[in-house]
């Protein structure tokens, strides 16, 4: 994976961890490969998914240009 790639990836996850108020969760599947990703989150208020929790599986194609 490119330096600028990794450095993108790195600044959205730190940028989505510092964000206490969204109560989004990230981290990596794997420490070595930060393109795999699993995510958690709060159904949204006045919704039929408000007070569950769902899980993601994020994979940022190697192709897919981010930045």
């Amino acid at each position: 994976m490119s330096d600028s790639r990794s450095r993108r990836i790195g600044k959205e996850l730190a940028d989505v961890r510092r964000d206490t108020q969204a109560g989004i969760q990230v981290w990596t599947v794997n420490e070595s490969d930060i393109s795999r990703l699993k995510g958690m989150f709060k159904g949204p208020p006045d919704t039929a998914y408000e007070g569950g929790y769902y899980t993601v599986d994020v994979e940022i194609p190697i192709g897919m240009n981010i930045e």
